[in-house]
């Protein structure tokens, strides 16, 4: 069973890993058209930057809810480090992630 749990696990990090590395290279996409855009002085291109962020933005909310996700599946049952792990949780974020697995 702990097998199941773990290869479950690292699905989930992987899913959260790839929905980064996409929401990393919708980023790359629109500063290049900025700089494209301020090179050309071209406003409308600006503008479809701006309009497009909502998407970038969705995207990292649905990544901090899947790492809120992971976290909160994997809390301490008990004890000092279940206050931190709350307290980290509630503070949000994709950097929260980072605390959790990699310090």
């Amino acid at each position: 069973m702990a097998e199941h749990i773990s290869s479950h696990f690292n699905q989930e990090l992987e899913t959260v890993r790839t929905e980064v590395m996409r929401m990393g290279g919708l980023v790359e996409q629109r500063l290049q058209t900025v700089l494209n855009a301020m090179a050309g002085t071209d406003a409308v291109m600006l503008t479809s930057v701006i309009e497009g962020d909502g998407a970038i933005n969705d995207l990292e909310i649905a990544i901090d809810d899947a790492c809120r996700t992971i976290i909160a599946r994997r809390q301490p049952a008990a004890g000092a480090g279940k206050s931190r792990f709350k307290q980290m949780i509630s503070s949000g974020g994709l950097c929260s992630l980072r605390a959790a697995f990699f310090i």
